[in-house]
């Protein structure tokens, strides 16, 4: 029997990991087991832990980005299923890759093909940032990192449009309309992980269709490179203690912190909107 796989895409802070996340419980209610692969340069992912309290099996390709490392998404995708007869797995790139469905979905198809049922490719958006880079802005990014997140839309089977909270109801579908119109044939599903909207129109069309790579990006390289390297990585442990802590407040107060530091450092090219954005 094939297994499904969902691959979902989407730049940093899309909400990628809290999506997986609803999409495994509400599969595993829907009776299918689960496998989850996460993906980031370094191991000992915070996204693996979290995700592994959902009841699900994680596998982590760390070191470098899934086409960087395409044996080692191979070697998972294979644990999972002989480990867990899994029905469903689902797979989160990091979040500054793109050219997913050259580098990817292509030989996955290719290699895989009475193994694996590929659905279309799934990229999240922040909407927020989405708009201000549709409307030629950068979204405080660096020109080439806005660039990765471009091309990541262009090469989308499927644009998942996250966070659709943030957003009224005719901002939402007048976004909608221009998705659809900037880039025709492609779908367009609204979803929000605060209030639950969305989400399974999204999973039921992902669990039945394998019209997947059907866009293959046109990349420079040189820009995409150069896009990664200005983002910068922050690997750390920390081991906190304490009785009664609000974990949100203690959240918010270290994000804008590291912010601030970055940007009177001029680390990166962080900038004071970023800073003002988390709060």
């Amino acid at each position: 029997m094939n297994t499904r796989l969902i691959v979902v895409g989407g730049f940093l802070g899309s909400g990628k990991t809290t999506l997986l996340w609803e999409a495994a419980q509400r599969l595993a209610t829907r009776g299918l087991r689960v496998g989850l692969i996460t993906n980031d340069q370094a191991p000992e992912l915070v996204d693996t832990v979290f995700l592994s309290r959902s009841g699900c099996k994680v596998k982590e390709v760390n070191g470098s980005c899934f086409c960087c490392n395409f044996n080692g998404l191979i070697d998972a995708l294979s644990a999972l299923r002989s480990e867990t007869s899994a029905d469903v797995l689902i797979a989160e790139p990091v979040g500054s890759c793109t050219d997913l469905s050259a580098t990817i979905i292509q030989p996955l198809k290719a290699r895989l093909p009475h193994d694996l049922e590929v659905s279309p490719l799934s990229v999240l958006v922040d909407p927020l940032r989405l708009i201000d880079i549709l409307n030629g802005g950068t979204s405080g990014l660096h020109p080439s990192a806005a660039y990765i997140f471009r091309k990541q839309i262009e090469e989308a089977d499927v644009i998942v449009v996250n966070k659709a909270d943030l957003l009224i109801p005719t901002e939402l579908e007048t976004l909608r309309a221009r998705l659809t119109h900037t880039f025709p044939g492609t779908t367009v599903f609204t979803t929000s992980t605060e209030t639950g909207e969305g989400i399974n129109p999204w999973l039921d069309e992902m669990m039945l269709r394998t019209d997947t790579g059907q866009r293959i990006a046109e990349v420079d390289y040189e820009i995409y490179a150069e896009g990664e390297a200005v983002l910068g990585w922050l690997n750390a442990t920390m081991i906190l203690h304490g009785k009664v802590t609000d974990w949100n407040f203690f959240a918010k107060r270290l994000l804008n912190n590291m912010s601030l530091r970055f940007a009177q450092d001029a680390c990166g090219y962080w900038s004071c909107q970023t800073h003002s954005r988390i709060q």
